[in-house]
């Protein structure tokens, strides 16, 4: 009885380990040289993946889909921020004018709650740009899960 015990007590140890790994989700991806601007709204796909841990982030589509419950530019006059989405809701909007000779920064950061197949992209408007170079990461998108509800 104790090794029936004993047998039990580790396959559901390994039943949870399963669980909790299957559920890890991570991704921090980058851009490659000028994004845009583009005449109209366009999600951005970040090519350059630095981890996406359980795959979903997408280098195709440019979107994180929830599998469970940054921006730079540099070049002068260029207007530089994207707009995230949540499926179809506009959730933010990061924006500068880049109006001097210098490089232009904004982030921003946001907790979402997720339902199993939401999507999750950044887009950038109509007339916006964004720019890395010399693979600096200057413009990452990234997202974890905290905890599946």
């Amino acid at each position: 009885m104790e090794t029936k015990m004993t047998v039990s007590m580790m396959n559901l140890e390994q039943i949870i380990k399963e669980k909790i790994d299957s559920q890890r989700v991570a991704f921090s991806v980058g851009v490659n040289g000028k994004v845009g601007p583009y005449n109209s709204e366009t999600t951005i796909v970040y090519p350059k993946v630095l981890t996406n841990i359980g795959g979903a982030y997408s280098t195709i589509t440019g979107f994180f889909t929830a599998p469970v419950a940054d921006s730079m530019d540099g070049r002068i006059n260029i207007h530089m921020g994207v707009t995230l989405y949540k499926n179809h809701q506009k959730i933010l909007h990061n924006y500068s004018w880049n109006h001097h000779e210098d490089h232009e920064h904004v982030s921003n950061g946001v907790v979402l709650e997720l339902n199993s197949g939401d999507v999750v992209s950044l887009r950038l408007p109509p007339n916006y740009a964004l720019f890395d170079f010399n693979s600096n990461n200057f413009n990452i998108f990234s997202g974890f899960l905290l905890f599946p509800m």
